[in-house]
């Protein structure tokens, strides 16, 4: 993936942009959900939100009322277009945000803040469905 300089658009090659969202936005998701499971404590903490989670974006969700930012995902900003090879844009960061949706759906979310902000947001490492 490659940025083009002064630009809004990132230009995709080597796949399909359908599947790019499999193939690169889950895994990084995915991967940002598990890595929280470790150390959790088994009590009550302060720093830990439950509840459904609202997706605002690839990289932004809010839980128990509290907007936060995933740990380690940068994800399409909203109005950023992608391209793949054959010059068809498409929306990035509505990929992004439905990827992460279809990770979140119908499960209890569970995120632990880690005393850092980004963008003005709380970040936070969450989990979905207890994975």
């Amino acid at each position: 993936m490659a940025a083009k300089s002064g630009s809004n658009e990132c230009y995709l090659y080597g796949a399909r942009a359908a599947h790019l969202n499999v193939i690169m936005r889950r895994p990084l998701v995915i991967v940002t959900l598990l890595s929280a499971i470790g150390g959790w404590p088994a009590y009550a903490d302060s720093n830990v939100l439950s509840g459904n989670a609202d997706i605002l974006s690839g990289d932004t969700l809010s839980v128990a009322g509290t907007v936060v930012h995933l740990t380690g995902i940068d994800a399409p900003e909203t109005g950023q277009s992608c391209r793949v090879r054959s010059g068809r844009a498409f929306d990035c960061a509505r990929i992004s945000a439905t990827a992460l949706m279809d990770l979140t759906v119908a499960s209890q979310v569970s995120c632990r803040l880690t005393g850092k902000q980004i963008r003005g947001l709380p970040e936070a490492r969450c989990v979905a469905g207890g994975l």
